[in-house]
């Protein structure tokens, strides 16, 4: 199944859902546990360096490097965590000398067959949404989603 990607004109957010084929706790452990997030995260080829401190205050440092070189530094706080249902975090990210500020929640629901996740990123204004979107924000998280799915099909 494939990520769908909504942008509601009237409020700066961007909304992502997919469902994936593996139970909510086995997901929810792929999102926040380390040895899980540095399989599949950035999507194949991707290598990840992550730091996590799981608590509602504390920081997730991820630095990923794209087979193509390009390298990301997310430096991002928990600012809600309740295991499997919602987990949220917001910061700084960069791509080279952009950076980008977005507050991230993702809910994650059983749905027939697997686990719903979605993920509402929300933005200081439109104008900056549209900017990700310009910069195309989705493809890198749907990317991702594809190696996630992959890899939890390895856990099964």
């Amino acid at each position: 199944m494939a990520t769908t990607v909504l942008v509601p004109g009237d409020t700066p957010t961007i909304v992502m859902e997919r469902v994936f084929k593996a139970p909510r706790q086995l997901v929810w452990n792929a999102f926040t546990q380390v040895e899980h997030i540095t399989k599949w995260w950035g999507g194949p080829g991707c290598v990840n360096d992550v730091t996590l401190d799981f608590r509602v205050g504390g920081k997730w440092t991820h630095k990923m490097k794209l087979p193509n070189g390009v390298e990301f530094t997310m430096d991002w706080v928990f600012t809600e965590i309740d295991p499997p249902n919602r987990l949220g975090w917001g910061g700084d990210g960069e791509c080279g000398k952009e950076k980008d500020s977005a507050s991230m929640l993702a809910t994650f629901s059983d749905v027939p067959g697997g686990t719903k996740w979605k993920l509402l990123s929300t933005f200081t204004d439109a104008a900056q949404r549209d900017y990700a979107v310009s910069k195309g924000f989705a493809r890198p998280i749907e990317v991702s989603n594809e190696e996630l799915e992959r890899y939890l099909a390895t856990l099964l």
